[in-house]
This record gives C-alpha cells, structure tokens and sequence, in this order.
C-alpha cells in the first residue's frame, strides 16, 4: 500500500512525482507510460497538484543511476519514485547492479524516509526470447529482491506487452524496433500499469505520514556515497605536476583542453573537451571507483588514461549507435581500487573508430564512489 501517497494525494493536495529509468520511461511524450500516468494522477485528483520529474536518460542503468541520483532525482524531493531499469541492466553484471540497485534505495529513503518506491519492470523482444528458452531476466530476479526486502511494491507491465505480441501480429505491431513501445505499446504497458497501481491507492487516507524504517543492507560495499564531480572542477584543480598548497593553474586548459560553452546532450550544463591527440590533463580523486559521463558522437574519439602511475588504458567514446545520433553515456574506468586519494592522466588517443569523423572527447563530469 502507498499510505504516504494517498495521505499525499488527499491530505496535502500536492504530490511530486520521479520517474527514474532508461529510454522505455523517457521516450514517448504525451503517449509514453510516464506521461499517461502522470495525467492518470492529474484527472484522478483534480485538487492536487502534481508534479512530474522526468529522471529518466536513455540507454543507461543503475550503473549510471546511482551516480546521479542526488543531481537528477532527490534534488527535486520527490514524495514517490518510479524505477525502472532492469531491461539497461540486463546486461550489468549481477554484483555491480545489486550494489548499485540497492544503494539507489537507500539513498532515496535516506534523504527522505517517507519517500515510496515503485519498480516498474518492462521487457525486449530479445530478453523474452531468452526467457522462453529458460535463461532468466536476472536483472528484474534482483531488483524484486530488493524491493520485496525493503517492503517496496513491483509492478510488472512489460509481459502484458509481450504476451500482446505472441497473440496477435508481432512486436512491431506494438513496437518501433522490439524495444521500444509506440502509442499502442504504451497503452498496453499503461493498463498494465495502473492494474498494479490503483489497489496500492484504494484504502483511506491514514492519519499521518509514515517513516519507513531502513533495514539492513542484503549486500556489503555499497556505494551510497556516490556522486557526480563537474569534470571543469575536478580538471582545474588536479594535477599531480604541481604543488597542491599553492594556487592552481588552470591546467586542464594549458595542456590542449577548453571549456565548451555547450550542454552535454541536455544531461548536465558544460563539457571541458579537445580532440588533438596527446592533449592531457589529471585529476586527484578520494575513493574506489571512477566514472567518466562523457558524449558519444559521430566525431568522438578514444581517451588513454593512467591511474597511480600505472599502465595506459584505452577506452572509446564511439559505438554503433553514434552513427544515428548524439547521447550522453557512462562508463566506468576504474573499480575496487584501495580506499583513499588517487591520480588518473587522461589524454586524447591517435586511435579513434574508423566510422568516426573526428577525435572529439567531450566530458562533462565524473562520477566517484
């Protein structure tokens, strides 16, 4: 039941809405499930003002998630949360995307104890064809343990959708590409929805707001302390050459890298970047894992980076996928290093795709934990 959203609803007159998840969540406009059911609450409780959070970033999970929470979620006081990202994190793996599921709990109901949760599990073509053949959605298994461990609802509206497709003509009879649902997916998913919805809404209002108690984590290591550094503050004030008790020169910007007056795809405000190879800059970070939350374009490169000293790494800001468009995505570059401070050198590589048009790297922040 969610006691705290009725007394919301009908008590307070005022209800703030996220809606924390991939593209399944953010796509649509007036036709997607977020939208409907915004406007479901709306013509429920006309005397209540709602209000919708749109948290949701396409092609990403919890990976991603747990790092921005605070900046795309909990910044706006969100009185219940929609999560759904088990179809991105199906191929996380399980260890990485319990720690990261839970913690983003945790993190919710610490801010706000009184805050309620809802995972919404959707579903592909592809990941339905593997349960058929008996392999399991293991991402939806361990996020309903976790909700069911903190006594949080679940509500499942992507086998609707798929049952919808094995009956009648096929996926694209509901779908644009088997994954993501168009105006007739999205009102099976919809129905599904608010059949899992309107029983946790039916009983009468209580009598007061309740603090739900938090109880002790299922796993260890969690990274609840994990956060989002804007890569121009991180890069300016970071590098190893210089004495970290004077004044810092700008030195991202001194060795080959400039600050782009540009947002990143609309994911965060600016973007430090340089796409001549060898142009290098360090940051000095206080933890075991780092992120980086770059773009992936048509031009985009590939970074090396060095952590403490030691050997180069590679990695590419470039897939298939940016040879349709632009995104903001998330990688990490380094896990369960020892606890405490650390130096990693970041340059742009000679290497690049062969499909690219350019050696562009383009970072807006990093995530740290």
């Amino acid at each position: 039941m969610l006691s705290n959203t009725i007394y919301r609803l009908t008590k307070e007159n005022k209800l703030t809405i996220a809606y924390f998840g991939g593209s399944i969540t953010e796509n649509g406009e007036e036709k997607g499930w977020r939208r409907l059911t915004t406007k479901w609450f709306e013509a429920r409780w006309p005397e209540t003002k709602i209000t919708e959070v749109n948290a949701a970033i396409g092609g990403t999970g919890t990976d991603l998630g747990v790092y921005r929470c605070g900046r795309d979620v909990l910044a706006h006081s969100p009185n219940l949360v929609f999560i759904e990202f088990a179809v991105n994190d199906s191929g996380s793996r399980p260890e990485d995307l319990s720690r990261n599921t839970e913690a983003i709990v945790r993190k919710i109901l610490s801010a706000d104890p009184t805050t309620e949760i809802v995972f919404v599990f959707t579903i592909t073509k592809a990941i339905d064809e593997r349960l058929k053949s008996g392999v399991p959605f293991h991402s939806r298994d361990i996020h309903s343990a976790i909700a069911a461990h903190y006594g949080r609802p679940t509500i499942d509206i992507g086998t609707p959708l798929a049952e919808a497709a094995a009956a009648e003509k096929g996926w694209l009879e509901y779908t644009t590409d088997t994954v993501h649902p168009h105006a007739g997916g999205y009102v099976i998913k919809e129905k599904a929805l608010l059949n899992g919805l309107e029983p946790l809404l039916a009983a009468n209002a209580p009598d007061s707001i309740t603090s739900y108690p938090i109880p002790a984590p299922l796993y260890d290591n969690l990274p609840t302390n994990a956060r989002m550094i804007d890569a121009y503050e991180l890069a300016q004030l970071s590098d190893p050459s210089v004495d970290w008790g004077k004044a810092q020169p700008d030195t991202a910007l001194e060795r080959g890298w400039s600050k782009l007056f540009f947002h990143l795809c609309g994911r965060w405000p600016a973007t430090i970047g340089a796409n001549k190879p060898g142009s290098e800059f360090a940051i000095r970070f206080d933890g075991s894992n780092l992120g980086i939350y770059w773009m992936m374009a048509s031009d985009s490169g590939d970074i090396e980076f060095s952590i403490d000293g030691g050997e180069w790494q590679r990695k590419s800001s470039f897939d298939e996928y940016c040879l349709r468009f632009a995104r903001a995505n998330f990688h990490m570059l380094a896990q369960g290093l020892p606890e405490g401070s650390h130096t990693v050198v970041i340059r742009v590589s000679e290497t690049k795709d062969d499909r690219s048009t350019g050696r562009w790297v383009r970072i807006g922040a990093f995530g740290i934990s």
